[in-house]
This record gives C-alpha cells, structure tokens and sequence, in this order.
C-alpha cells in the first residue's frame, strides 16, 4: 500500500468538479507470481488443485465537502507534517480546521483481473464476478464503517 503525496503527484486544482476537496489518496497493486512455487508439497500439485493468477488494482481518495463554497483552502493543515502526531492531536487539529467526519466520503476505485488457469471457461468466471463483486463492496464498505465508527479520523 502506498500514500501518494503532492510532491510526487503534484496538483493545480485538489477539487473535484462536485466541488469536494481532495484531502488524501492510496493506492494498492498486488499481483501474483510464481514464487515459490517449487516448494509446494507433491499433495497440492495434483489436478484436484489450481494455480490463480490474479491482478488485483485499488485506488482511494478521502474527499471532503468544505462548509461554504469559498472556504479559505489555505487553512487545511498538511498531512505530512501530521505524521508525527498523535491521532488524537491529528483530528484537533483537522476539527479546528473544520473537517468533520460527517463532510468526508471515500472514493474507491477496484479493478482485477482473475485467470483461473484455464480450469473454468471464461463466461463462468465472468457470472462469477458480476454475482460476488456487489457482495464484495458491500462486505468491505460495512467492515470499515464498523471499524472506523468511533474512532478518530487518520490521514
């Protein structure tokens, strides 16, 4: 998982044309590979196992509805010099800024790519997807409302 900062990807404008500010933004890339794959007891070599490959993009951003439309940008404190706090000093100071829990939303963009190694024709996998990928969504968005509910917010 990587944070990317503004020095690395550095922006004119941090709104969003829906007028929300972009306050943070990760972005996870797995990918599968073969290693070590020779050390798989004989067991988990037979037909009856299979290898997946699978690809797997995430993208999240932390978006915020200021409280007026020409609130001053500039007052915002910067999450890098946040680090070194505590959460508890953290979210003071973005609250005295005026970011509130309830003005944010996350913005989640997924994306993978699933081969099950020729063992299920494509049109399977494909119904496969479209049946679980809501149940995924759903299962992870409850997950992190749950665990973020009561505590304080981190950037």
């Amino acid at each position: 998982m990587r944070r990317l900062d503004s020095t690395q990807f550095p922006v004119d404008e941090a709104v969003t044309a829906a007028g929300l500010v972009v306050l943070d933004t990760w972005m996870v890339v797995n990918y599968s590979t073969k290693y070590g794959e020779e050390r798989l007891p004989p067991s988990a070599k037979t037909p009856s196992f299979i290898r997946l490959v699978v690809d797997v993009e995430m993208f999240c951003q932390t978006l915020w509805r200021p409280p007026t439309p020409d609130f001053d940008m500039s007052s915002l404190p910067n999450v890098e010099q946040l680090q070194s706090l505590s959460p508890e000093e953290q979210m003071a100071r973005w609250e005295a800024a005026g970011v509130k829990r309830e003005a944010l939303q996350c913005r989640l963009l997924y994306a993978s790519q699933i081969n099950p190694g020729g063992w299920a024709p494509a049109a399977v996998v494909r119904t496969m997807a479209r049946r679980e990928y809501p149940h995924f969504l759903r299962r992870i968005s409850e997950f992190v409302v749950g665990h973020t509910a009561e505590k304080a917010l981190k950037f």
